[in-house]
């Protein structure tokens, strides 16, 4: 695929799977058990059961089960700062070049620090309906698609809707081996 060896010449690796199952396999054996995990909130992890089996803590740090469980202040600030700091960050993207860019749209931002530097291990799952043409496209995919059906998961999920505050791109990877695409030959997330 054009995309993988464009993500491999941008120093990101990249692996297809025909199916969410070998992706979620490949993903859980890449995580050391103890290791530090920030999973990002994410559709495509969470319809894979990854966020589950991190989060459900087996055998895995997780750093959103230790900060939904913390009511002081002080302590969220500090388990903030911390969170930008895991083994692995797992997640998604937005959207894929087929330069091999990856494009990544938020309303917080508290997964971009992890994804952009601090994170020892990037693993992202993406479907291969999030391959675009060019960043050009990234953009309007996240802003026609992502963000409207973003909104509408949000509404009905809390009542709060959402926006689209904050994008990274990384258009290449200086540190070998530190990040990987696991692709899904399938709809997967939105």
């Amino acid at each position: 695929m054009e995309t993988m060896r464009a993500l491999e010449r941008n120093g990101i690796r990249a692996e297809l799977f025909e199916d969410g199952e070998g992706a979620k396999a490949r993903a859980l054996s890449l995580v050391p058990k103890g290791a530090s995990v920030l999973t990002a909130t994410s559709i495509t992890l969470d319809s894979l059961g990854i966020s589950k089996d991190i989060d459900g803590n087996l055998g895995y740090a997780s750093f959103r089960e230790r900060f939904r469980s913390i009511g002081d202040a002080d302590e969220r600030l500090a388990a903030r700062r911390a969170l930008v700091n895991p083994d692995f960050a797992l997640g998604s993207v937005q959207a894929v070049t087929r330069s091999g860019h990856l494009f990544f749209a938020t309303k917080s931002g508290s997964q971009l620090p992890a994804y952009a530097y601090s994170a020892g291990n990037v693993i992202l799952v993406v479907g291969t309906q999030k391959i675009v043409k060019d960043d050009a496209e990234a953009v309007r995919r996240i802003e026609e698609r992502c963000v409207p059906m973003e909104q509408k998961r949000m509404m009905g999920a809390y009542g709060i809707g959402t926006s689209f505050n904050k994008m990274l791109v990384i258009r290449r990877e200086d540190i070998e081996g530190r990040t990987r695409v696991l692709f899904v030959n399938r709809e997967v997330g939105f």
